[in-house]
């Protein structure tokens, strides 16, 4: 079987979710999944759960967290360089790599989208490439197989609701 390539992109919530729903059923059908978190700090409650299955590998490569309303510090660079590189690593040998917004490093600039198709080229043939984050850069896009953009309608932050454990995060 070969892997194919994925993308889900946009303002709305659930690209994560997506990514997680996917990894399960990978590791539902014995694969290994190495998932890869760009932008933040490894708190999020799916991680704990996905980290008790046999084949599943985490890197939290974004520990300063999300980057909204400032110029990104060199730690940024070098983390999601650090995360880039496990990413390749990854696709060399494991059935499925999640690349947790990873768009969004490309969006910030902390990576190029040079950097992705060269991780896109470079994965082994049967891996599954599974790509999330807000930005879909038209170039990354025309290389995936699925892409998937999730719009946002209403949210509850909006009206001032913070984000919930077990639900948001």
């Amino acid at each position: 079987m070969n892997g194919l390539v994925h993308a889900y992109f946009g303002k709305g919530v659930g690209k994560t979710s997506r990514a997680v729903g996917l990894s399960l059923r990978s590791l539902g059908n014995e694969n290994s999944v190495s998932f890869i978190q760009f932008l933040k700090d490894g708190t999020s409650s799916e991680i704990m759960m996905l980290k008790r299955f046999t084949g599943f590998t985490y890197h939290c490569t974004g520990t300063l967290g999300f980057i909204f309303d400032r110029e990104p510090v060199e730690e940024e660079y070098e983390l999601a360089s650090w995360g880039l590189d496990m990413c390749r690593k990854a696709s060399r040998h494991a059935d499925m790599v999640v690349a947790d917004e990873i768009l969004n490093a490309v969006g910030i600039g902390l990576i190029g989208v040079d950097d992705v198709l060269s991780l896109i080229d470079g994965k082994k043939e049967d891996t599954e490439l599974i790509m999330t984050g807000r930005p879909g850069p038209e170039r990354i896009l025309e290389r995936c197989h699925y892409a998937t953009k999730f719009v946002m309608v209403s949210h509850p932050y909006a009206e001032g609701i913070p984000a919930r454990a077990g639900v948001d995060y």
